[in-house]
């Protein structure tokens, strides 16, 4: 699920300069001031005031002109600047033409020299993309496309779409005149073209830009013209600058923007903190804590109160002022975290008494539990001079070297404090969803609100479900679950809350006489299946009941339960995040999958699902005790909800990675028909299987941007037929509820799809038909405003005619066909055939022309032994080559490549994608046949490259990459410094920098210059980029050994000035060579005996993993508790080597007899580059039994974190990593001297006194010193 808050509410906050949002927000009220006079920016003959390339620009028939031609080529964009200053808040008109190509106006822009800027840009070009389009010149990239509303926050851009992009193109008249308005007024940037509205941008980022130059560009690439004239620029008074947007009326809040409110922790407790136990009048202090975070969170909350004054910074902004004790406070401060290391720097000072602060800081994560920062034994302290000015202190006066660890005066709930309870007002009476009225629907339908949730009682809803009697149940995204009696009209609906502590639900089904659960983002229960009964007939649910736990959770979480169409199984769906519920029952989609990528894949650079493997996201089946669990598909990103149509055939809409936009690996969200044993093909980063691959499923129809949650067919709705039939799916971040309209085809469906409902803000999370023939829609999500909607048709009643149930008679051959093989897999088809009789029935189908007939009857065939299928007229079938590298790679190696060989010697354009992919699987499942397919296979593909279609040249690229052929690299850098569509030279740049073979000074030159070009024109999502740019690190590697030549140089000029010292010892150069012998003897001895020490205790080291097994299988031999004890937490143990047991570790089971829940084994390595980005940082791997491995790298520039690392492991497969529940173990090395003589034993002396003055491991790894344990071992050198 993919949940944006709106853009209106951001506009409020800009236009309170700071002031805390209302919920919901009032309409903002548009402020016209009087129109000030225009000033005429060019004077229609001359350049006069601008300045520019003169190659490029130039003033014909009134107009400025700037133009490339073949012989006038430009090969690096260029901008014509105005020299009349910076401007800040204006209105700007010019009317446009342009022939070809890509160009736009900057403003508020940087001026870099030699005639480059850098700021916005209101985009405009000769094509279908960019026109109406803001842009942010080596800035943010695209910061919103035509029809979209932006927030920029400093946590990347939060969208509400309000237009169609294609509509609005349709306004701009290509090749023509046309007149653009641009708008900037403070934190506001309005883009319209031909009078209407293309784009409105909030930017409220630290760094944003309010003022700077104008320009016009010049786009580099093929021959194009830009004429502009007609300037008309209108400056704003500065006093205008906040006054774009009229707020509603405040609501009553506390001081600093922050609310008051009740703590409720979800988990374990704060503590009051202070620098000591001792706390003078007027004692002034400051605490502070250093936190990690690897993506950019969904939000993050700050809490706290300090007896008696407090000021909060948040990477040096304030974030918080409270100097009322009593009063909890909480802020929003999601703007001011940031990826990577933060800080939190708390002033507090006291005026008599007792003395205390505490704080919580909550960063929602996507796909993660939310990381929580508490006041505890973690944070440091220092005490400030009495004489400390409080009022303009901030956090650059600081001493950080006087920090030592902050004292705990106790947990949060201790006297004098208490709990600060506060009873909150009642809501405001403005607090409401979105009005039926205000929703955009087909015609015939009509829209109710039946009830508008109250945020601060009832939360953010994001799931759905009926039970027998027709009322709902629903749940809070992160509190309770409540149940909905619906009545007539909004009047008679009532909610009241299902009294257990049950929340936190996904998905809710009703079934089976109970309520299922999918818990997805609880911190006081397990993620998993929850069944809920009512166990004493009184009508209220009352018995809990864990199923299945399930590791992982949040918005990648698990998601949505139903309950299949004959009633006799739940059917769930998980995201990427979460781990299959193992055990596994029934494998239906094969056990076997594996990345299958050719070439080294690069991780997202901005850190999202690294380190996650295939299958992916996930649909499990089950029955109504979870004793038989059933893997059915895999391979989605995130879907959130599935649905069964009247044929019992399985859907649901699969989310995109709007980051990986303008990337070629990008895909769009999509409705999948889910069958048996399918693989939809998402793999991390670059890794996705593109829809045509053999080995994967296509969707039914592409929806585009959006955010998908839940789906539903209009089964039993009392709609007309077409809607009966429809699927309804819905979209999260642009508000609206598509109908998806599908035909069979072959063995699937094809489809359409058009918008049934939308509305502004309208953040949709779950859908359900009624039995009443009515459909409800709730809303919600990341704690945005909720609401039930009721949609029923209000046309013609003769139009409402009932759709019988089960597929058409036409369409039930093809559907028969497939349902056959996948029976035949599932090994429940009832059929007698011998196994060869089966196999040779199954191999039939691979040709069938039904591409899911045939790739199910390659899943069949996949049980059986080839001998019994694989000859005659299957030879070289690409589902049968799939099936042997599935099933066979080693024994059928060999039979592929002749397969391949013969197909490429007349391949044809038909299936030659296909044929491809079969070579890649060959290259990854049999790695033995590369040199065959090198020697046979290469040569051919070599004359197919470049075939001249870009998908195809794709794949050749790829596989001829992979192959070591140095005959793809000039036509691969023909593509790269084109003029091809950005996605191309991307996927080129892509496969030329793991390209070993063929490589000359002058194509490297090429490939360098090409990466150049292309980051200065590419545009798209946030981490398109950061692609870019670790491509060009990653090609720069291979530049390695052609600089071994440069240390030559280097060591001579080293040997030139010894040389020059020997002469002059007598003059004293022997005072340097003495200082350095000295030096280097103290790193020989440090390095020398710390080796042998490391030896002599490797010797005795106990590997890892028979560790853990002895471990497991005591357990397992003593399942009455007999086995070692297991005690509640987190241990964390220290070690140099990953593959052994620390010492600590060994010696704390032997003298205190236990183990924790949950224990992890650190190892923490310093690589040989200077810094290591946060996304390589940590290698995460449970081993079984509650034991975790964890590597940390570090770069030599960079200082280790160990409770850093721990908090990126948060939640990963089961482990937890709470600050109050994590003890740190580490080993203390005692080195004495053997009695030895001679000239050892001044080393050994020398080693020990080193050894004795070393930082310890505590201090070293930044290891709360309160929460560490230290374990000696004497070893004798």
């Amino acid at each position: 699920m993919h949940l944006r808050p709106y853009v209106l509410l951001a506009l409020f906050a800009a236009a309170c300069q700071g002031e805390p949002q209302p919920a919901p927000v009032a309409a903002p009220v548009e402020v016209r001031a009087p129109a000030p006079a225009a000033e005429t920016l060019f004077d229609g003959a001359t350049l006069a005031n601008w300045d520019g390339d003169p190659r490029f620009w130039r003033v014909e028939n009134g107009c400025i002109v700037g133009e490339s031609t073949t012989t006038n080529p430009c090969n690096a964009t260029t901008y014509l600047l105005w020299r009349g200053g910076a401007l800040e808040d204006f209105e700007l008109e010019l009317d446009f033409r342009l022939t070809g190509g890509n160009s736009g106006v900057q403003f508020r822009s940087e001026d870099r020299g030699g005639w480059q800027v850098a700021g916005f840009q209101a985009d405009l070009e000769d094509g279908p993309n960019w026109s109406g389009c803001l842009y942010e010149q080596d800035g943010a990239g695209v910061v919103a496309t035509r029809g979209e509303e932006v927030l920029l926050d400093g946590n990347g851009a939060r969208k509400e779409r309000f237009g169609d992009g294609a509509k609005l193109l349709e306004l701009v008249k290509p090749r023509e005149w046309n007149r653009y308005r641009i708008v900037a007024r403070g934190e506001r940037v309005e883009l319209s073209i031909n009078g209407t509205l293309f784009t409105s941008v909030v930017d409220l980022r630290p760094e944003r830009r309010l003022a700077g130059l104008l320009a016009l560009q010049l786009h580099a690439g093929p021959p194009m013209k830009a004429e502009y004239r007609n300037f008309e620029l209108r400056r704003s008074p500065k006093a205008d600058a906040r006054a774009v947007v009229a707020p509603a009326p405040k609501p009553a809040v506390a001081s600093d923007g922050a609310h008051r409110i009740s703590p409720n922790f979800q988990g374990t407790k704060p503590n009051w903190i202070w620098s000591s136990a001792d706390s003078p009048d007027w004692d002034t202090i400051v605490l502070a804590r250093n936190f990690q975070l690897a993506t950019p969170p969904v939000r993050t909350l700050l809490r706290g109160s300090a007896d008696n004054h407090v000021r909060v910074f948040l990477n040096g902004q304030l974030a918080l002022a409270n100097d009322d004790w009593a009063q909890a406070l909480e802020v929003d401060v999601s703007k001011l975290v940031k990826d990577g290391d933060n800080e939190l720097i708390a002033l507090a000072w006291n005026e008599g008494g007792i003395a205390a602060a505490w704080f919580e800081l909550v960063a929602e994560r996507d796909g993660a539990r939310p990381l929580r920062v508490l006041s505890d034994g973690s944070w440091t302290a220092q005490r400030l001079s009495i004489h400390t000015d409080r009022a303009i202190w901030t956090p650059a006066a600081l001493d950080r070297s006087r920090f030592s660890p902050a004292h705990v005066v106790g947990g949060f709930g201790m006297a004098p404090w208490g709990s600060l309870a506060f009873a909150a007002p009642a809501a405001v009476a403005d607090e409401r969803a979105l009005p039926a009225e205000d929703l955009v629907l087909l015609p015939g339908f009509r829209a109710e609100l039946l009830y508008s949730v109250p945020k601060a009682q009832q939360g953010s809803w994001v799931s759905l479900c009926e039970d027998p009697a027709g009322r709902f149940y629903t749940s809070d995204q992160y509190g309770g679950l409540f149940r909905i009696s619906v009545g007539t009209t909004a009047a008679d609906t009532k909610v009241e809350p299902v009294p257990i502590e049950l929340g936190s639900a996904h998905g809710l089904c009703w079934a089976f006489d109970s309520l299922y659960a999918v818990v997805s983002e609880s911190s006081g229960r397990d993620n998993g299946l929850y069944r809920v009964r009512d166990t004493d007939g009184d009508d209220v649910l009352d018995n809990v009941q864990l199923l299945r736990k399930f590791e992982g959770g949040g918005e990648h979480g698990p998601h949505a339960v139903v309950l299949s169409p004959d009633g006799t199984g739940l059917w769930i769906v998980g995201g990427n995040h979460t781990p299959l519920p193992e055990p596994i029952d029934v494998y239906l989609r094969p056990k076997n999958w594996a990345e299958d990528i050719l070439l080294p894949r690069i991780e997202d650079p901005n850190g999202h699902a690294v380190g996650i493997r295939a299958p992916g996201g996930w649909i499990v089946v089950t029955d109504s005790e979870a004793k038989r669990w059933t893997l059915f598909c895999a391979g989605f990103r995130n879907a959130y909800d599935i649905a069964f149509n009247t044929d019992g055939e399985l859907f649901t809409f699969d989310s995109d990675m709007e980051w990986d936009i303008g990337t070629p690996w990008y895909q769009p969200t999509r409705i999948f028909h889910c069958v048996s044993g399918a693989d939809y093909g998402w793999r991390g980063g670059p890794g996705k299987m593109p829809p045509d691959y053999p080995d994967t499923w296509p969707s039914v129809v592409d929806i585009g941007m959006s955010s998908p949650t839940g789906v539903t067919f209009g089964t039993g709705a009392k709609f007309p037929q077409k809607y009966q039939r429809a699927m309804f799916a819905l979209d999260w971040a642009y508000g609206k509820v598509y109908a998806v309209h599908m035909e069979p085809k072959g063995s699937t469906y094809t489809g359409s799809f058009e918008e049934f409902a939308s509305g502004r803000p309208f953040p949709v999370t779950d859908i359900v038909i009624g039995k009443d023939g009515a459909m409800y829609i709730t809303t919600g999500g990341r704690r945005t405003q909720s609401g039930l909607y009721r949609i029923t048709w209000a046309g013609a009643p003769e139009a409402i005619d009932s759709v019988a149930a089960g597929r058409s008679q036409q369409a039930m051959p093809d559907f028969e066909l497939r349902h056959a093989c996948e029976d035949a897999y599932a090994g429940s088809s009832g059929n007698d055939f011998e196994s060869t009789e089966a196999a040779e029935v199954l191999s039939g189908y691979l040709s069938s022309g039904r591409g899911f007939t045939a790739r199910a009857a390659r899943l069949a065939l996949q049980n059986f032994d080839p001998k019994h299928w694989y000859d005659g007229a299957v030879i070289g079938n690409t589902q049968a080559l799939i099936a042997l590298l599935n099933t066979h790679p080693q024994e059928y190696g060999g039979a592929v490549v002749d397969a391949l060989e013969a197909s490429f010697q007349s391949p044809g354009e038909l299936r030659l994608v296909e044929k491809l992919r079969v070579t890649a699987l060959a290259l990854c499942r049999a790695p033995q046949t590369k040199d065959a397919l090198v020697a046979r296979v290469r040569p051919l593909l070599e004359k197919l490259y470049p075939y001249g279609s870009a998908r195809i040249d794709r794949e050749l690229l790829q596989v001829l990459v992979a192959l070591d052929s140095p005959r793809a690299l000039v036509p691969a850098l023909d593509v790269l410094e084109s003029n091809a569509p950005q996605e191309e030279r991307i996927w080129a740049a892509y496969c030329l920098r793991v390209a070993g073979a063929g490589w000359t000074p002058e194509l490297r030159e090429r490939q360098f210059r090409g990466l150049a070009s292309l980051l200065e024109v590419a545009k798209g999502g946030h981490s398109l980029r950061k692609y870019i740019e670790e491509i060009r690190r990653q090609s720069a590697e291979f530049l390695d050994d052609d600089t071994h030549a440069l240390v030559a140089p280097f060591l001579a000029i080293d040997v030139a000035f010894f040389l020059a010292t020997l002469v002059k010892i007598p003059d004293g150069g022997w005072v340097s060579l003495l200082m350095a012998a000295l030096v280097f003897t103290v790193i020989a001895v440090w390095v020398s005996q710390r080796g042998a020490a490391q030896r002599r205790a490797e010797a005795d080291a106990l590997p890892l993993a028979d560790f853990v097994a002895r471990i497991a299988e005591k357990q397992k031999a003593a399942p009455g508790g007999n086995g070692t004890r297991r005690v509640p937490g987190t241990a964390v143990f220290l070690s140099q080597r990953a593959g052994v047991v620390p010492h600590a570790l060994l010696h704390n089971l032997k003298h205190n007899h236990v183990l924790h829940d949950r224990v992890a084994i650190v190892t923490v390595e310093t690589a040989d580059r200077p810094w290591v980005p946060l996304a390589e940082r940590v290698e995460f791997e449970k081993l079984g039994c509650g034991f975790y491995r964890i590597r940390a790298r570090y770069g030599f520039m960079q200082s280790p974190n160990v409770p850093a690392v721990l908090e990126q492991c948060d939640g990963r497969e089961g482990f937890a990593a709470e600050p109050m529940t994590t003890s740190y173990f580490s080993g203390r090395d005692k080195f004495i001297a053997r009695a030895a003589h001679g000239l050892g034993r001044w080393r050994e002396a020398m080693f020990i006194f080193l050894q004795r003055n070393a930082i310890s491991a505590a201090d070293f790894f930044r290891i709360p010193a309160n929460r560490t344990v230290e374990l000696g071992t004497q070893i004798e050198i």
